[in-house]
């Protein structure tokens, strides 16, 4: 047989062929997980070997070992995709605390969960595991490249679910007409993704009713202020606002009290009694409050420093002092809310 000859036969084999012979490239093209305890990963994409990097799945020190036979869908294959590929009808919610919410919150609208193959077990990976059984959601084993295009504070976990719904400003006012006590936030213009999220945090965790933010020139709900809030943007909803000097004043008819954050003419905060219907105002990083906004102000409430040199806090910071001092205040009078 000549080598024309040879090459010929050579190029004319079907792929599928090709691949059955050699054991190449198609020969096994996806990660495989048995789903039970003891279960591995198959062949991983960038040459490793079969069951070498299996924290998730596997028995290394460490490593998650509550997986339940047929709690995981089997892996995707292919590329990362970045977070512009997700369909408009659905958002990625990253982080462990931010998916735990999530499911808890609005286990309707989610529809997805990712774990990295090197998430290590823990007691909310676990809770988050048990709620996605509940709702029939089998997780599907990637590796962590597949999930940092959706946030650099992943955690291993990124849930896929249904756009947040949030109430309107009217219909949030409605809700809380009869709220006594109760606290809400407004943000003049604040533009740092990280320190809305940061906001949102303390802000669940002190009880407010809810968070305004001006629709234009300011921070929004990215994916950086999602995973700063740490679960707080799925509790507390985020009210965009067209004017929030107008908004202050329809929250002044319904009995709210503004009080503002000045950091140098405020009434120091060991001073200051808070009335049980509060709004606390925050201004912009580097430039405080407008002054369209404050002439809405009530009250203007400083936070005492004991430095000569650091003169003033982060706007988060301050707040989160600010409404720490609310709920220890009102917690003193009334029941835990």
């Amino acid at each position: 047989m000549s080598a024309d000859f040879r090459r010929q036969r050579s190029a004319k084999r079907p792929k599928s062929e090709t691949s059955k012979a050699g054991g190449g490239k198609g020969a096994k093209s996806e990660r495989e997980f048995d789903g039970d305890v003891g279960g591995r990963l198959g062949s991983r994409r960038g040459g490793r070997r079969a069951g070498q990097d299996r924290p998730l799945g596997g028995r290394e020190k460490g490593s998650f070992v509550g997986l339940k036979k047929g709690q995981m869908a089997s892996s995707s294959s292919g590329k990362p995709s970045p977070p512009d590929s997700v369909a408009s009808s659905r958002e990625a919610v990253s982080g462990l605390n931010s998916t735990l919410a999530a499911l808890t919150n609005r286990p309707e609208d989610c529809l997805e969960l990712r774990l990295s193959t090197s998430r290590s077990s823990s007691p909310t990976l676990r809770k988050i595991l048990d709620l996605a059984e509940s709702l029939h959601i089998k997780p599907q084993l990637v590796s962590k490249a597949e999930l940092d295009p959706f946030g650099s504070r992943h955690q291993g976990v990124v849930l896929f679910a249904k756009p947040q719904a949030s109430p309107g400003f009217e219909a949030w006012l409605d809700s809380v007409a009869g709220s006594q006590p109760a606290l809400a936030l407004a943000l003049d213009h604040l533009e740092d993704p990280r320190n809305l999220g940061a906001l949102l945090r303390s802000a669940a965790a002190f009880g407010a009713k809810g968070l305004l933010a001006p629709k234009d020139r300011a921070a929004s709900l990215t994916q950086a202020a999602r995973a700063a809030s740490a679960g707080g943007s799925e509790v507390v909803p985020l009210l965009t606002v067209v004017n929030i000097s107008r908004s202050l004043a329809a929250l002044k008819r319904q009995g709210f009290w503004v009080v503002a954050a000045e950091a140098e003419t405020g009434q120091p905060l060991d001073e200051f009694r808070f009335p049980e219907r509060s709004v606390l105002l925050l201004g912009a990083e580097g430039k405080g409050i407008s002054r369209l906004a404050g002439l809405e102000a009530d009250f203007r409430i400083s936070v005492p420093l004991a430095s000569s040199i650091v003169t003033s806090l982060n706007v988060s910071n301050a707040g989160a002092i600010l409404m720490h001092a609310y709920f220890t205040q009102i917690s003193s009078k009334s029941p835990r809310r």
